[in-house]
């Protein structure tokens, strides 16, 4: 009898325990704590984004947060972990729903929060502007309060000088492009097309091409079934896109999920079962939790491709 195929794991900190670390060890020794998050800055941005969103979502941390803050106010690490904090507070209460479905009580909580951690990120920036964490939050509260597509771009540029690769922000800049937020599809299409021209194979930058065609399906032809990720020009897309992402290893472990995600969600809504359950095979027990969201509405096929991948797994 085959064993059951596990069930998603979405907590990156759960598949690679050592970006935990910080979080584990943050309640006895919150200086501690903020030192290993520091020393994740150098190995790159994605381990240094896990383990700050471990931090982030870490129990009882804010009122440690806050006296620490109290005695060094010049601790930009801290203010970027409590910022961090307030951000993903801020969107949790905001939750999915349209705009139109979220009261005003909800909403003036939404942006109270988000306010408040600009407050943190913008003495951040200010004593540190090429920290990359800081202006990735202020993308996302840029987002949130609606600043428009003008300030997100400024902020975008602000980090991308600092590094023109980080995966997260740039799919985080994405999402200011498309109509709901602001921009339109010809601006997306325009992003994914500069951050390609740039991308190393075997850089997870060239998942933005199925992200953006997630994207846009999810929020112009959902209702329609899976036609348009079937498009001719999204199908050509996904190919060259994954071509280049398989031509060499993945630098980061951590973009790896993301991007294998990314791939094979998209795949497997273009009918390429085959492909995406590669990608299935790839991940494991791991899925990026925001990709496999927007297939929600064909969660049992995809859960059936990636079912057969681990179970073929399994038997090899």
């Amino acid at each position: 009898m085959s064993s059951p195929v596990p069930p998603p794991r979405f907590d990156l900190a759960e598949s690679f325990p050592e970006t935990g670390e910080p979080a584990a060890r943050a309640a006895q020794d919150l200086p501690g704590a903020l030192a290993l998050l520091t020393a994740r800055r150098p190995r790159g941005g994605a381990e240094y984004g896990v383990a700050l969103d471990a931090l982030a979502a870490a129990d009882g941390l804010d009122e440690p947060l806050d006296r620490h803050l109290a005695e060094h106010p010049d601790d930009t690490e801290a203010r970027v972990v409590r910022a961090a904090r307030v951000v993903r507070r801020a969107w949790e209460l905001r939750g999915t729903e349209p705009g139109a479905q979220v009261g005003a009580e909800r909403f003036d909580a939404f942006f109270a929060l988000l306010a408040r951690a600009e407050q943190d990120l913008v003495r951040v920036v200010v004593a540190e502007p090429a920290d990359t964490a800081a202006w990735g939050l202020r993308l996302s509260t840029a987002r949130g309060l609606a600043l428009g597509t003008s300030e997100a771009g400024r902020r975008w540029r602000h980090l991308r000088a600092a590094d023109a690769h980080d995966v997260r922000a740039q799919r985080e800049y994405l999402q200011h492009l498309t109509p709901k937020w602001g921009g339109d599809w010809g601006r997306v299409d325009a992003f994914v097309g500069e951050v390609t021209a740039a991308a190393a194979p075997g850089s997870a930058e060239w998942a933005l091409v199925p992200y953006a065609a997630l994207t846009r399906w999810y929020d112009d032809h959902r209702a329609e079934g899976t036609s348009a990720m079937r498009w001719p020009e999204v199908v050509t897309g996904l190919d060259a896109a994954e071509q280049s992402f398989l031509a060499a290893p993945t630098p980061s472990r951590y973009e790896a999920v993301l991007a294998h995600t990314d791939f094979a969600v998209a795949l497997g809504l273009a009918g390429k079962r085959g492909r995406s359950a590669a990608h299935f095979a790839q991940l494991g027990p791991s899925l990026a939790p925001g990709t496999w969201a927007l297939g929600a509405d064909h969660r049992s096929d995809l859960e059936n491709i990636r079912a057969s991948a681990l179970a073929e797994g399994r038997r090899r």
